[in-house]
């Protein structure tokens, strides 16, 4: 995204990594460790931050999307529209 951080980049592929793994968006386990469940923080690459989404196709995770560079809603809405697109 045009003005972004460089390190929005490093930030969108976690997010991805992240919600391909745990098989669900990003935003879930953002509001599961800002109510205090921070044993998922050492986890290499996790980023429970919004903005990861998980890509499915017949039912399945085949990828994932992860969008970094704006606000957080801004990055989840981005990768909902995203992620949809591709399941088409």
């Amino acid at each position: 995204m045009e003005g972004a951080k460089l390190v929005a980049t490093d930030i969108a592929i976690r997010k991805a990594r992240t919600s391909a793994y745990f098989q669900g968006p990003t935003a879930d386990l953002e509001a599961e460790v800002a109510g205090g469940r921070t044993t998922l923080l050492p986890i290499d690459d996790f980023m429970p931050l919004q903005g990861g989404v998980p890509l499915m196709y017949a039912g399945r995770i085949v990828g994932a999307v992860g969008v970094s560079g704006v606000t957080g809603a801004q990055d989840a809405q981005c990768a909902q529209v995203g992620a949809a697109t591709l399941e088409r």
